[in-house]
């Protein structure tokens, strides 16, 4: 291969915006090593699989059957919404990937390939999501909130849109701290409300 024929195969790559920094996903990659190499190999090998989790090795060859590049790749079975039915799958997808990207191809921005930076973000949101749900006050503050903005003449859907929330239970530990600390200036604002509509 000559760095003429890698340069125009991934001149040919379509990349993904990820965040204002670009990357190519899995096959993108491989249709780049198919247009170098049309008899090329790669080959994918379990290194570990056990207790939910998978380590992936990718080793990618060209068409004289010359290793190139090697990539390996970790997968946590339920880490994600894929890896709750595929995440065997999902690891082989990356090892190929990175694998692929060790060799040059698709590497336009990063070795990771838009694939995994996905992946990665899709996690930490579903962490962030977690951790939010982890200071809502929940079912029972939730009833003995409303319980009291009942006996102050309050409904609970005023308190929901001032707060952008569904239902009380989606109260932060912070924003119920406020309502019940700050009680009379919430059923002055909900009387004032009611007065000019009317």
């Amino acid at each position: 291969m000559t760095y003429e024929q890698l340069a125009k195969a991934n001149g040919e790559i379509k990349t993904t915006d990820i965040r204002g920094k670009e990357y190519a996903t899995v096959a993108e990659r491989i249709n780049a090593f198919r247009k170098v190499y049309p008899d090329g190999k790669i080959d994918t090998h379990i290194t570990k699989l056990e207790d939910g989790m998978c380590i992936i090795t990718a080793r990618v060859w060209n068409d004289e059957g010359n290793l190139l590049a090697t990539g390996t790749a970790y997968e946590k079975e339920g880490s994600s919404n894929i890896n709750r039915t595929s995440f065997i799958e999902n690891c082989e997808t990356s090892a190929v990937g990175r694998a692929l990207g060790m060799a040059g191809f698709g590497l336009i921005g990063a070795v990771a390939t838009a694939d995994e930076v996905n992946r990665a973000e899709a996690a930490l949101d579903a962490i962030k999501t977690e951790e939010v749900r982890k200071q809502e006050i929940g079912i029972e503050r939730a009833v003995a909130l409303s319980n009291l903005l009942r006996k102050n003449g309050i409904t609970d859907w005023f308190i929901c849109e001032k707060y952008k929330v569904r239902s009380l239970d989606r109260l932060t530990e912070a924003q119920h701290k406020g309502v019940v600390n700050n009680i009379d200036k919430f059923k002055e604002a909900y009387d004032s409300e009611q007065q000019r509509k009317g």
